[in-house]
């Protein structure tokens, strides 16, 4: 049976939520994995927690909360600089690998993303083409270039009212599941 439409989760699925640690976690010296595996089950189970409990919150709040229980609970110590930090950066993670590659395979699909990120996570995707052309690909290329050009001018508009506007521009990566 041939699929209508594709969905995916955006955090955990497209995006690498743990690789937010690697851009932002400099002076937390050896417990990056740590941090970054319990932030993640505390944002899983505070978001459960309420959802069952019918107290919804911002998932940026439930983010930040979960972000500071697990900095307490590894007795952690972090400024506010570094915890802001942290959360901006939670903001622009990284596409996993194989992101780009399972996307072009599924063209001619319809293609969307459900998540629990709030407005002021917005988060266009792109392609590494935005910024080096390649031979063949000038429409595509010139396409995601706009996407890249947009997203950083209504980041520029946005910034004062609170919102983020972010593009992430994955690049090619050939791995196993391409292999099936």
């Amino acid at each position: 049976m041939k699929p209508r439409a594709v969905v995916f989760d955006a955090y955990g699925t497209l995006f690498d939520v743990h690789s937010v640690v690697l851009h932002a976690g400099d002076g937390i010296g050896d417990n990056l994995h740590s941090l970054s595996t319990l932030w993640r089950q505390k944002q899983l189970e505070f978001t459960w927690l309420r959802a069952l409990m019918g107290r919804y919150e911002d998932f940026w709040n439930v983010t930040e909360a979960a972000l500071r229980s697990a900095v307490r609970q590894l007795k952690i110590q972090a400024s506010e600089a570094r915890v802001d930090s942290l959360m901006q950066a939670y903001l622009i993670p990284s596409a996993f690998p194989d992101v780009r590659r399972a996307l072009e395979h599924l063209k001619g699909f319809p293609l969307a993303i459900l998540s629990n990120g709030t407005p002021k996570m917005f988060i266009n995707i792109g392609s590494v083409l935005a910024l080096a052309p390649e031979y063949g690909a000038a429409v595509y290329g010139a396409t995601k270039a706009f996407v890249l050009f947009l997203s950083q001018a209504l980041q520029a508009e946005l910034a004062p009212k609170g919102v983020y506007v972010q593009a992430v521009l994955p690049a090619a990566t050939r791995t196993e599941i391409w292999e099936c």
